[in-house]
């Protein structure tokens, strides 16, 4: 079955938004970090002992890259997502320059997308602490509820690689690089990036220089088994450490786009329509079961991911969303008092809710909603 253009276009707003998510981690770290200056005495102090620095393991060296060193950097990125005999080919290219510390890197990255016979593109820019999505020459603010989350994230790519190794020495744009080679603990990038992932396999390779800035990464994730699904990612970096010019869009439209691409956008931020769909749910006489999360949290990966099963086994109407977006429910859930995570509230086909908190496992989670009547 051929890729719809929603789901390209759903999926293109991740891309960006991942992406962005990703530079700006990378170029936070480090931020004004220098050590802090030694006190001073007013004592002579000897000169300490002559150390020998130990080498620099593989290991030590791609997490070195990884943990984020980059002062600025134009950037072209090669994904290929491929399923089954479906695939799509994104390009992402651009460029992000970090400022003072704490600040918000600036960035400018446009993104192509092929499938299915199919092309589309969009951008994404942040500058003076402002971002903005991109669709040729039209261009939307994005409000704080989806900016927020995008700018702060919590990744920490060094704590994703085992096993490094060493391949060799190589020239790239006349800089010598060494090549180390590792493999991709998948599990902890997921627990990193609040999803959930099957059992996978992945291997990454990074080209760094002496200094320990990355200038070329590529790696391949996919499932364990034969099963169909695998992603390829190459990175490479040019015009390290040199001005970059990142601007605002000369002219900004009101609200977000419109499509797919808005409903995904919306949903980052919380503004989904959940709320009115379960409320025509609930009317219509339909069983609906409501899942709040904290997108990081371990449980609430696992209970997600039973009530996907849950959402296939059954005809109720299954929603996700935040837990600080509780309050958006109103009467469907205001006498439950739901605050921790995750929580799954089910509501039965006369609109009595019952509410289930922390971990619950798949076979549970299915027979609770098979018994409400």
């Amino acid at each position: 079955m051929a890729i719809s253009r929603p789901f390209l276009l759903a999926l293109l707003g991740a891309v960006l938004l991942a992406a962005a998510a990703f530079a700006f981690q990378n170029a936070r770290t480090g931020a004004g970090s220098d050590p802090a200056p030694a006190p001073k005495s007013s004592q002579p102090v000897a000169p300490p002992a002559a150390e020998v620095e130990p080498a620099a393991t593989p290991l030590d060296t791609l997490r070195s890259a990884l943990s984020g060193k980059l002062e600025s950097a134009a950037f072209e990125v090669r994904l290929k997502l491929s399923a089954g005999a479906d695939s799509a080919r994104v390009g992402l290219s651009g460029a992000f320059e970090r400022g003072a510390a704490n600040d918000v890197p600036a960035i400018d990255l446009h993104a192509q997308m092929r499938a299915s016979g199919r092309f589309l593109a969009g951008g994404f820019v942040a500058v003076d602490e402002k971002a903005y999505v991109t669709s040729g020459d039209d261009a939307w603010q994005l409000p704080t509820e989806i900016w927020d989350p995008v700018k702060a994230p919590a990744l920490h790519p060094e704590n994703w690689v085992r096993d490094a190794e060493t391949v060799g020495r190589e020239q790239l744009d006349g800089v010598e690089t060494t090549h180390v080679s590792a493999s991709v603990d998948m599990q902890s990038m997921a627990r990193d990036l609040g999803r959930s992932v099957p059992d996978g396999e992945g291997r990454l390779d990074a080209w760094v220089e002496s200094d320990g800035l990355l200038r070329r990464l590529s790696a391949r994730l996919g499932p364990a088994s034969s099963a169909p699904g695998r992603v390829d990612v190459e990175l490479n970096l040019t015009a390290v450490n040199e001005p970059q010019t990142i601007e605002a869009p000369a002219e900004v439209r009101e609200g977000l786009p419109g499509g797919s691409l808005g409903e995904f956008l919306r949903g980052v931020g919380g503004g989904t329509d959940n709320p009115h769909r379960a409320a025509r749910a609930v009317k219509s006489g339909r069983k609906v079961v409501l899942l709040f999360l904290n997108p990081r949290g371990t449980d609430d990966l696992a209970v997600s991911r039973s009530l996907r099963a849950v959402g296939r086994r059954s005809k109720a109407l299954v929603l996700t969303d935040r837990v600080d977006a509780v309050e958006r429910y109103g009467k469907l859930v205001e006498d439950l008092g739901v605050s921790q995570t995750p929580s799954v509230v089910i509501i039965d086909s006369a609109g009595q809710a019952r509410l289930i908190e922390g971990f619950i496992d798949t076979s549970s989670l299915t027979q609770a909603v098979a018994d409400t009547r």
